[in-house]
């Protein structure tokens, strides 16, 4: 089953959906890892994760999104947690997104974005996000039957805010079917789908539980696995 932002009915308040470490691989070499964890309850959903650097030992980044039962973003937040302690919230305001930040010179900023509540989220940092855009599109054309999952998955464009970069853009989702991989040391199938951004595709396997197990993104020799 699709586990969250589906219409097949919410999960029970305070459920927890997905939790876990992503390694994230550069050229073959563990750079950073990311831990998340995702709940619903009846009011949305909630994301929560820390980016680790492998020369650091704490985690460097975190954001926090709140959304809701549709998959609108009601709050997002993000941190640098060394450094410069650089943050940024992004809100809706009425029909529109509004980003408030600290600019390089420690003044704070708004910046409005003309963009509905339903724009997706990307970071290019954290891949969880790309997991919960999994999710939403796997949604879009997945019902239940008495054999599991019946999928209708045409492809599909989504409007993005990058908040760390202010930039807004688009992505496009697609459907690439059913393959066998060996991730991690075990053969199974997996779902696959190809998301399409302007720097280039990142390529998702997701589980027979519709989680993410792995992510490449060849124009960077980025690899990313479940751990």
């Amino acid at each position: 089953m699709v586990p969250v932002l589906t219409a097949m009915g919410k999960q029970p308040e305070g459920q927890l959906v997905d939790s876990g470490v992503f390694d994230i691989n550069v050229n073959g070499k563990r750079v950073a890892t990311e831990s998340f964890k995702i709940t619903e309850n009846a009011e949305g959903s909630l994301s929560h994760s820390d980016l680790r650097l492998e020369t650091e030992n704490k985690p460097t980044q975190s954001y926090d999104m709140e959304m809701d039962s549709s998959g609108n973003l009601r709050r997002y937040h993000w941190e640098s947690l060394i450094t410069d302690k650089s943050s940024l919230v992004v809100e809706p305001d009425d029909s529109i997104l509004v980003e408030h930040f600290v600019d390089p010179n420690g003044k704070n900023q708004e910046k409005k974005h003309m963009l509905p509540t339903s724009t997706v989220i990307l970071d290019d940092r954290f891949f969880s996000q790309r997991e919960l855009l999994a999710w939403r599109f796997m949604a879009s054309g997945c019902k239940p039957d008495s054999k599991g999952l019946r999928c209708e998955l045409p492809k599909r464009q989504y409007g993005t805010l990058n908040p760390t970069q202010h930039l807004a853009n688009s992505v496009t989702v697609e459907y690439i079917g059913q393959e066998k991989a060996v991730i991690k040391g075990a053969a199974q199938m997996y779902t696959q789908i190809r998301i399409s951004e302007e720097d280039g595709d990142w390529l998702i396997w997701l589980d027979d539980h519709e989680k993410v197990a792995k992510i490449v993104v060849p124009s960077a020799n980025t690899e990313v696995i479940r751990d």
